[in-house]
């Protein structure tokens, strides 16, 4: 069974904070930067898409996938 994560960072939002607020609420930590001068990004085997990220972060980094059909 494939999950479907409804969740991005988006790169053009992102300002890749020196303290990720986003990174900092995500309780399964699956929001990772590995560089910090680089954007985080999504782990989506982590992810469950609870979505706390999306208030977290103070820019709209984090944005819902809308589905197209």
């Amino acid at each position: 069974m494939t999950r479907e994560i409804r969740i991005r960072i988006e790169s053009e939002h992102c300002h890749a904070c020196g303290r990720c607020l986003a990174s900092e609420s995500c309780k399964v930590r699956a929001i990772l930067r590995i560089d910090p001068e680089e954007i985080p990004f999504l782990d989506v085997n982590r992810c469950y898409d609870c979505r706390l990220c999306l208030k977290a972060c103070p820019f709209g980094a984090i944005q819902v996938v809308r589905s197209l059909i």
